[in-house]
């Protein structure tokens, strides 16, 4: 009979715990990750949810009932101590930066679906319905929308970024919901710009960098018509080319910084 208490125990601690045991410690890892934010290792809360998904392990996971869940977003949503208990904006944060951190688009997604605030839900209105917390920030380029809008109206663009072929900025842009921002050329008004407002370091620095990037008969010309004529020091030109001639001579790229 005490065998059969002990048993009976056991059974009941493991429904409590959410049916998990040490080789679902990532769960735990998550729970108590969320539970005592933010002061959170991140690191070890991406790798514990990146094996939650890799390994499917909220099917190894019993709720309430005693029924395995079906998803990753019911085993986040549901409370504790069987469920990873992300039960407001702060905890979702988390779990988000660590889903997409890991490329775990479609997880996301699916989380974000079932606990989004409606749009126009004022925040009252919002707190009626505990499951519906996480707001979607309003820009067209908010990850958070481009994935719901591939997923919802690009499902073929969606599984692509799934598979990790293309991120969600450029899958948005090759569905047409963003477009792409125009590649801005560089012209030499703009580096001459830029160089004014340099500190002297970092002139120098320019300076020596576009020097040593052109040819040797430009060098010459240069040390010829401004430092030359400069300095009234004639020769210096020649004196270069017959220094910096020989293939082995120490450019700038060899010099000591």
């Amino acid at each position: 009979m005490l065998t059969m208490l002990k048993g009976g125990l056991g059974e009941k601690f493991k429904s409590a715990v959410g049916g998990f045991g040490g080789s679902h410690h990532s769960i735990a890892i998550v729970r108590r990750a969320i539970k005592n934010q933010p002061s959170t290792d991140t690191s070890s809360l991406a790798d514990a949810l990146n094996d939650i998904v890799e390994n499917r392990l909220w099917s190894e996971v019993r709720d309430a009932m005693g029924m395995p869940f079906d998803s990753f977003a019911s085993l986040a949503l549901a409370p504790s101590p069987h469920g990873l208990n992300v039960a407001n904006q702060a905890a979702a944060r988390l779990v988000r930066q660590s889903l997409l951190d890991n490329k775990h688009y479609s997880e996301w997604t699916e989380l974000i679906k079932v606990c989004r605030r409606k749009p126009g839900n004022t925040r009252n209105n919002a707190n009626r319905e505990r499951s519906r917390f996480y707001t979607v920030g309003r820009s067209t380029t908010c990850v958070d929308r481009l994935l719901l809008t591939l997923e919802e109206k690009y499902p073929d663009i969606f599984a692509r970024v799934c598979a990790g072929e293309l991120s969600p900025r450029h899958a948005a842009i090759q569905a047409g919901i963003i477009s792409a921002k125009p590649v801005k050329q560089v012209g030499f008004r703009d580096i001459l710009h830029s160089a004014k407002h340099m500190k002297p370091k970092a002139q120098v620095r320019l300076l020596q960098l576009l020097f040593d990037e052109m040819s040797l008969d430009a060098q010459c010309a240069l040390i010829a018509n401004s430092i030359e004529v400069g300095l009234g020091s004639p020769g210096l030109a020649k004196k270069w080319r017959d220094t910096h001639s020989n293939p082995t001579t120490v450019r700038g790229d060899d010099r000591q910084p």
